[in-house]
């Protein structure tokens, strides 16, 4: 591909801990390589041999290794086929192919391997091998390129290094939503949208897209699949709460049993109930009595129906459930907050008076959090918060 000649094949993970060396070839300067182990050696790779230790469903792509010194040899091997198994017959062309691109690479013993994409999967390799030796018999698909420590080698390798990587498109929020099985937020996600009354047969909900935000020209939902997510994982907190002992990390890259999964969809389910007994505007969208672009208005913008609103909202229950409140009592301790994000309370909060548009960003949502719980009469989350929250008042000249 390119100028690149490569040869695919496989290792055994005993192979890849055996053969597999730092990638300090990649760089000329040893602290520059000591930073990448140092990198490699961090929680990621750990998080890599949990997952091949415990899942039984582990699947990795291919690693890139570069190949250098030694004397590498690859030879063709000549493939028949017995015409009774029914295979075609193959045209001269696929033939010659054929018989070019199978055969054996034999190494002699004295070429150095390193990983140019993989470093992290090689890393927890090692890791889970050291775990479980039982593992070393399984293999992974492996692309070798030839490496030739020059200048100009180095650098081409290094290219190909950061290409492999920066190419790589990252997994959008909205795939992780709806394809992710070990993650235990996105799975009560999609349970949610299939299960729960007012967002069956896909009300309400908005699925295109990346972002959580509500456009403009959508007057018919109320909420977006990615804005459930965020939500889910507002409600739950950075600390578990009861009855749960998972923290969201852990949540966020496993599946967890069916106890958690039901608890964590019910805890769901009575937010989105939980909301509708206490704003009646939502109730009426639910109904569909109203229509959600309704509550998106130049002059009546309404908390709920905007998904920051809902994650800020989602967050303040969070706040009073760890101290002991359960969800309903939480919704109850809110009720009363100014819900018109275009009145004076919410400037500059979730709401930019000058250009009309809404505030979405972590400093904002956590502003928001806490005047929703002062203007309740609920403390704020910590001494911390407050002193923001002072601080942004004096800004704004309240």
């Amino acid at each position: 591909m390119g100028d690149w000649i490569y040869y695919s094949t496989f290792f055994r993970f005993i192979d890849v801990v055996e053969w597999i060396k730092p990638t300090e070839e990649v760089h000329a300067n040893p602290r520059l390589s000591e930073r990448i182990q140092r990198q490699l050696n961090g929680r990621h790779a750990t998080d890599i041999s949990a997952y091949l230790c415990n899942d039984p469903q582990r699947f990795f792509n291919a690693l890139v290794v570069g190949v250098y010194g030694g004397e590498p040899q690859f030879g063709t091997m000549n493939v028949t086929f017995n015409p009774e198994t029914g295979w075609k017959t193959l045209t001269e062309l696929e033939e010659v192919e054929l018989q070019a691109s199978i055969g054996l690479l034999q190494f002699e013993g004295s070429e150095h391997l390193f990983a140019i994409d993989g470093q992290h999967r090689v890393a927890g390799i090692k890791k889970a091998i050291k775990q479980n030796p039982e593992l070393g018999e399984e293999e992974i698909a492996v692309i070798f390129v030839g490496h030739a420590k020059t200048s100009d080698g180095l650098a081409r390798t290094r290219r190909l290094f950061t290409t492999l990587n920066k190419s790589a498109k990252r997994v959008s929020t909205a795939d992780i939503v709806l394809l992710d099985e070990d993650n235990s937020f996105a799975i009560t996600v999609r349970r949610l949208v299939n299960e729960f009354d007012a967002f069956t047969e896909g009300r309400l909900v908005r699925f295109v897209g990346d972002g959580s935000a509500i456009p403009a020209t959508d007057i018919d939902n109320l909420t977006s699949v990615i804005a459930i997510y965020e939500v889910t994982q507002d409600l739950y907190g950075s600390k578990p709460i009861s009855p749960f002992n998972a923290s969201k990390k852990a949540l966020l890259n496993a599946r967890y049993d069916g106890q958690t999964l039901d608890r964590l969809f019910d805890l769901s389910v009575s937010f989105w109930q939980g909301i509708a007994k206490t704003f009646g505007e939502v109730h009426q969208v639910y109904e569909g009595t109203l229509i959600a672009g309704d509550l998106r208005k130049p002059n009546y913008n309404h908390l709920l129906a905007r998904p920051v609103g809902q994650r800020v909202v989602a967050a303040a229950i969070n706040v009073l459930m760890s101290r002991g409140l359960n969800l309903a009592s939480s919704l109850d301790a809110i009720t009363g907050v100014e819900t018109n994000l275009c009145n004076q309370p919410w400037h500059h909060l979730l709401w930019d008076p000058v250009h009309e548009k809404m505030l979405t960003t972590a400093t904002n949502r956590s502003l928001a959090e806490t005047f929703l719980l002062i203007s309740t009469g609920n403390e704020p989350r910590s001494s911390k918060h407050q002193s923001k929250y002072l601080e942004f008042l004096e800004l704004r000249g309240d």
